[in-house]
């Protein structure tokens, strides 16, 4: 099973804290960027879950996903197409139609 915690990917300082505070606990983490990999619940630090979503509120990561969302649509974005070209048949040869 899987818990993930974006607001922990968006903020180095809410991860440095939480990798602290779990450290603490003598809790194995099993984590990617944002996701909790445990196999039964009580492998999981829950007050230090908690504590972290407490830490973030609604308003501040609602912000920070907006904000990812827009950023990854700029990367995304597609250059303006070229103009089309016309594409030689097989009937036509390189510089066919010059004199």
């Amino acid at each position: 099973m899987s818990l993930h915690l974006g607001c922990v990917y968006g903020s180095t300082e809410l991860a440095k804290w939480f990798h602290s505070e779990w450290a603490k606990t003598g809790k194995k983490l099993d984590m990617g960027k944002a996701c909790i990999r445990f196999r039964k619940l009580d492998d999981l630090a829950l007050d230090v879950i908690g504590e972290t979503l407490r830490r973030v509120s609604a308003k501040k990561f609602i912000a920070y996903y907006e904000s990812a969302i827009m950023n990854s649509r700029k990367r995304t974005a597609k250059p303006a197409a070229k103009t089309a070209t016309k594409k030689k048949t097989r009937g036509e040869k390189k510089g066919a139609g010059k004199k």
